[in-house]
């Protein structure tokens, strides 16, 4: 009784305090007019699995591309996280901008055509945030914008129109235990805008439309950017505005983990198909239940010992369910080897993400565990092997702990490799580059084969 009046002393006794935000990543607050990059990602596309290089388009570029660096995860994920030419300081509304302005050549204006045409989405970060399609306040969230959008002009034939300005809004809080501001939010609303060029005294280009920088309609706009062979030069815009917001820094997340409901998971099918094949399992599990108990009592009211030993039914069943098999029985082992190395990884990542330790804050965490604990957990699907291949009555074991080793990682390393080589001659920026391909080799024959013989 003393121990749970201590216990309970105890608790009564703690104060309280405030969490920590549980990703590794640790806020950092901006000063007034400090500089804030942009980087820009990559651009991918709901309709194929080929995502490009942010500079694959003939975006502006700054005078400088610096990578930055990345784990496992965004290598393999094909994120290329880069330098951008936009300019942004904490706390400084910015109004109509000119970032860049450049004539395009057909082969620069056919590929945003082809980018149209795929729906292809662009993805900026700021802050280690991803940005948001749109500025108003919504319940769900929709990473990226449209690169540009088409209209049918019949016969077939389409019209595109490229989003060259962005409005951006960025979120941030000012609380009063730490200095500064902390950016909670990013939103990016992109507009087609055909710019007209004006030239000052000084031979400098200016747009037309960035004359009024503070207080821009887009409404009014009456001229969209089409992209063809015979356009001209066009002008890439931005603006800015810093939003205050009550969001807390460890919040800043929600929103992410929101689905957009057009592409949100039928949860009620998935549920409903869930508990049709529970039922149907259930219905299956009672008529052998009920063949099962009827040949138990049939052994248990056996008169003599000669009906005892006499088998039949279900007990005529277990010397072809625990035979060796006659065929590949170092194959069965390595498998059942193999399925025991992918529970725990399953399991050991599943937990780890209840932990709140697997946060979509860290960029490529999840595939970057997942490889691990794989790798990891080599020496189980080698004890559980090396135990099927004994039970068995074999004697090959090296035979067994090898293909256990090299089968199920060398089918899929097979077929990465072959994707890889599609990815490169299509120019994707999924395409492993030849340092992390050697890498990935030697986690698979340095740590894991021999994992697997311990």
């Amino acid at each position: 009784m003393k121990i749970y009046l201590y216990a309970l002393a105890s608790i009564l006794a703690i104060k309280p305090c405030q969490a920590f935000y549980i990703p590794i990543l640790a806020p950092y607050s901006y000063s007034q007019d400090e500089d804030v990059p942009l980087k820009v990602v990559t651009l991918d596309s709901t309709r194929t699995q080929l995502p490009y290089n942010f500079y694959y388009a003939p975006y502006c570029k700054p005078s400088k591309i610096r990578h930055q660096r990345e784990n496992l995860g965004e290598v393999l994920s094909g994120d290329s996280i880069q330098t951008s030419p936009y300019e942004i300081k904490s706390m400084k509304n910015l109004g109509c901008t000119l970032v860049c302005s450049k004539k395009l050549d057909a082969v620069e204006a056919q590929r945003f055509v082809s980018l149209i045409d795929g729906d292809y989405n662009v993805h900026m970060m700021l802050d280690g945030l991803p940005n948001l399609n749109g500025l108003r306040e919504t319940q769900h969230s929709k990473r990226g914008f449209p690169v540009g959008f088409y209209r049918e002009v019949g016969n077939g034939k389409r019209a595109h129109f490229l989003n060259n300005h962005l409005s951006m809004a960025i979120l941030y809080n000012k609380g009063t235990e730490f200095e500064g501001i902390r950016v909670v939010g990013f939103k990016i609303q992109p507009f087609s805008v055909k710019h007209d060029f004006t030239t000052d005294s000084l031979g400098n280009k200016k747009s037309d439309f960035c004359k009024n920088t503070t207080n821009l309609d887009f409404s009014k706009v009456t001229e969209l950017q089409q992209i063809d062979s015979k356009t001209g030069e066009i002008a890439f815009t931005y603006d800015v505005i810093w939003v205050q917001s009550d969001i807390k820094w460890s919040h800043r997340w929600d929103i992410y983990l929101t689905a957009d409901p057009d592409r949100e998971i039928h949860y009620f099918s998935i549920v409903n198909s869930l508990m049709i094949t529970l039922f149907l399992t259930g219905v299956v599990a009672m008529i052998m239940l009920r063949a099962l108990n009827k040949d138990i009592r049939m052994y248990n009211e056996a008169q003599s010992i000669e009906e005892a030993q006499e088998e039949s039914g279900w007990k005529l069943v277990h010397g072809d369910v625990f035979r060796c098999p006659s065929i590949f029985p170092d194959l069965l082992a390595a498998l059942v080897g193999t399925g025991v190395q992918l529970f725990i990884m399953t399991l050991t990542t599943i937990s780890f993400a209840f932990m709140g330790f697997l946060s979509p804050a860290n960029r490529g965490g999840m595939l970057t565990t997942v490889l691990v604990l794989f790798v990891l957990s080599g020496s189980a699907a080698g004890y559980w092997s090396a135990r099927i291949y004994k039970f068995f009555g074999k004697k090959e074991w090296k035979k067994n702990i090898l293909l256990t080793a090299i089968l199920f990682p060398g089918i899929v390393f097979s077929i990465f490799w072959m994707l890889d080589i599609s990815m490169w001659i299509e120019g994707s920026s999924t395409a492993v580059p030849f340092g992390t391909f050697v890498g990935l080799l030697l986690m698979w024959l340095g740590v894991s084969a021999p994992l697997v013989l311990l």
